[in-house]
């Protein structure tokens, strides 16, 4: 890993990363992503939740 990998920020994390950083169970995420309740994209058929969608569900007067 080089100095600029080292200092750019993560834009998304995995369903598994989430749900550690939100302190609650991986199946929660994932329910709550098929409830279209947290933001995510797909690539494949992985899920990939940007960051932002993390500040959203945890600052709701931010959400649309």
């Amino acid at each position: 890993m080089n100095d600029e990998e080292a200092t750019q920020p993560r834009r998304a994390w995995t369903p598994r990363e989430a749900a550690h950083q939100l302190g609650i169970p991986y199946e929660t995420v994932l329910r709550l992503i098929h409830q279209e309740r947290l933001h995510a994209v797909t690539a494949g058929r992985y899920y990939l939740i940007p960051d932002s969608a993390l500040e959203s569900f945890l600052n709701p007067r931010t959400r649309k």
